[in-house]
C-alpha cells in the first residue's frame, strides 16, 4: 500500500492497483493504471558559428539547431547562460556549450561550438635597393611578395613623389634633390584575416646613402636598423626567451663577423665568420639559455663598417 486517498504522487513507473471498498458492505472493486517512463531527448542537434574572429570579423553568429520540435535552447559560456534562442552574437574566441531541451520530457542534449581566432599580420619587407638614388631620377622600389596582400605605399620628404603603382608590390617615385632623403612606407593588408603590418626605409641621395629599415609589426620594441649602403639586418622574435634568429644580406660581397655583446660592451660569443655573397640572405641563430634576461647587441663587422641590431631576451 502506498496510499489511502483518492489521488496519490508515485516516482517510479510500473502498474498500480486502485481498491475502492464501499463502507456499507465491504464490498471491494479493483482497477489498474501503468505509469510509463519517456526520457527521450533531442535528436539531430547541432551547433556552429561563422567564425572565426579576424581584424575585420569583430562578432560571429552561434547557430544551434535539432530535428526534434517543442523544444527551448541555452547558450553557456564558461557556465553562465548568454542566450536563450536557436542563435546569438558573440564577440569573444572560446568554447560555447549549446543546451537543447525538449519541452514534454524536460530531457536535455548538449553539444559545443569552439570560436576561433586569426589576427596574424602580414609579412612587409622593402627590398634593399642596388644602390642611393641618382637626384632629380626616377627610380623604382618593391616589396617582397607574400601571398594573398593588399599593398599601400606613401612616401615622406620634399621634392620626392609617388609617380605610379600606389597599390602594388612596385613603386615608381621621383627622386628629390641632392641630399634630401624621405620615408618609404609600406602597408601590407591580408585580403583574408583585414589584419595590416608596416614597414619603413628611408632613402637618402649622394654617395653616402644611409638607409634605414623600420617594421611597425606588433612589437612596439622592434628597433631601426641603420646602415651605410650595404648591410640589412632583421631579427624574429625580438623580444625573445629562448633563442631569436638575426638575417642580414649584403649588397657586396664581403666577409663578415657576427658576435654577441652585452649592454656594457662586453663580447660575450662570436657566432659567425665567413665570407658572404651579395645580395644573399644570412641566417644565425641566438641561443639565450644561458644568457641573464636584458638587453643585448649582435654586432655584425664587415670591411665597410660595424652594424649593429639591439635584441630584448624576456625572462623565463
Amino acid at each position: 500500500m502506498i496510499a489511502i486517498t483518492a489521488t496519490t504522487t508515485v516516482t517510479s513507473p510500473g502498474e498500480y492497483t486502485l481498491e475502492v471498498t464501499k463502507e456499507s458492505t465491504g464490498c471491494t472493486t479493483t482497477t489498474t493504471t501503468e505509469v510509463d517512463i519517456d526520457y527521450s531527448q533531442p535528436e539531430g542537434v547541432t551547433a556552429g558559428n561563422s567564425g572565426p574572429l579576424t581584424c575585420d570579423v569583430t562578432s560571429v553568429e552561434l547557430t544551434g539547431s535539432t530535428t526534434t520540435e517543442g523544444v527551448t535552447y541555452r547558450w553557456l559560456s564558461a557556465g553562465s547562460v548568454i542566450a536563450i534562442t536557436a542563435t546569438t552574437t558573440v564577440t569573444s574566441p572560446g568554447e560555447y556549450t549549446l543546451e537543447v531541451t525538449k519541452e514534454s520530457t524536460g530531457c536535455t542534449t548538449t553539444t559545443t561550438t569552439e570560436v576561433g581566432i586569426d589576427y596574424s599580420q602580414p609579412a612587409c619587407n622593402i627590398n634593399l635597393p642596388p644602390g642611393p638614388p641618382e637626384p632629380l631620377s626616377t627610380e623604382t622600389i618593391t616589396a617582397g611578395i607574400i601571398g594573398d596582400v593588399s599593398y599601400s605605399w606613401s612616401i615622406n620628404g620634399e621634392g620626392w613623389s609617388i609617380v605610379s603603382g600606389e597599390n602594388t608590390p612596385e613603386l615608381t617615385y621621383l627622386v628629390g634633390s641632392e641630399g634630401t632623403s624621405a620615408t618609404f612606407i609600406l602597408t601590407t593588408t591580408s585580403n583574408t584575416t583585414g589584419c595590416s603590418n608596416t614597414c619603413s626605409m628611408v632613402l637618402e641621395t649622394g654617395e653616402q646613402t644611409e638607409i634605414a629599415v623600420e617594421s611597425a609589426r606588433s612589437n612596439p620594441l622592434e628597433e631601426t636598423i641603420r646602415f651605410k649602403n650595404h648591410i640589412s639586418i632583421e631579427s624574429h622574435p625580438n623580444p625573445f626567451t629562448e633563442s631569436t634568429r638575426v638575417e642580414f644580406e649584403s649588397r657586396e660581397d664581403d666577409v663578415v663577423t657576427v658576435m654577441l655583446y652585452s649592454l656594457d660592451g662586453v663580447c660575450l660569443k662570436t657566432i659567425l665568420e665567413s665570407e658572404v655573397k651579395s645580395f644573399e640572405r644570412y641566417t644565425v641563430s641566438i641561443d639565450g639559455s644561458d644568457l641573464d634576461p636584458g638587453t643585448y647587441y649582435c654586432i655584425i663587422s664587415t670591411r665597410s663598417g660595424v652594424f649593429s641590431r639591439k635584441l630584448l631576451l624576456l625572462g623565463r
